[in-house]
């Protein structure tokens, strides 16, 4: 549940649907007051009415359907964003149908008269959005997978160079250091590239290749 709010949540900041709403209601107050102007000549009462009545008219027919129209952008694009993050967006489903259990138990306006989809439209809404945001969870998996492969790799060529090492093969430890680095620069481990670097430089110096041992070294 707490990976369906920060998706949302993120959705509206990187949307700008805050700076929406307030370029929004800005033209609608210019509206109103565009109104009041036409109808300076009439009786106060009227005018203070049609206002009213335009007010009540733009709140039902344009602002509240704009927000609730941000509400499920913000719905599909944190759905995406959960999955890209490794969380399975299936979850997002059963987050809402508790909303909407919750919801009935203590009664809410309809949804014409809300800012906010009604949990049960979101439902429906996440269900025909999932087969999309399944494609970025399952290729987050794949890709998570990968790294761990090549970590584990990583760990098995340090492992036998720290073995060649202690056996005073320096030269052998140093390809397998070597090969650790590669792969750990594949998966852009900064702190485990820094901890190979110095072993590889303590092996080729070991190795009498003092000048590509200070290369390394340096580096690190």
């Amino acid at each position: 549940g707490l990976a369906t709010v920060i998706g949302h949540e993120v959705a509206h900041a990187i949307a700008r649907h805050g700076g929406e709403r307030v370029s929004q209601g800005l033209v609608v107050q210019g509206g109103l007051i565009a109104a009041q102007v036409a109808m300076a000549n009439r009786d106060p009462q009227t005018v203070q009415l049609v206002t009213g009545l335009l007010g009540a008219g733009a709140a039902i027919g344009v602002i509240l359907p704009f927000s609730r129209t941000q509400e499920s952008e913000a719905d599909h694009l944190g759905l995406i964003y959960m999955a890209k993050a490794g969380y399975d967006p299936r979850a997002a489903i059963a987050f809402w149908q508790r909303m909407e259990q919750a919801a009935q138990r203590r009664g809410n306006p309809p949804e014409f008269l809300s800012t906010h989809p009604s949990h049960g439209t979101r439902v429906r809404q996440i269900e025909q959005w999932i087969p999309e945001a399944m494609q970025y969870y399952q290729k987050g998996l794949a890709v998570a997978k990968q790294h761990h492969l090549l970590e584990l790799e990583v760990r098995i060529h340090n492992g036998m160079g720290n073995l060649f090492a202690r056996q005073g093969n320096h030269k052998a430890a140093a390809d397998q250091y070597r090969s650790a680095l590669q792969l750990a620069q594949q998966i852009e481990s900064e702190t485990v590239s820094v901890e190979l670097m110095v072993n590889l430089g303590l092996a080729l110096a070991r190795s009498d290749r003092p000048a590509d041992a200070i290369e390394y070294l340096e580096a690190s």
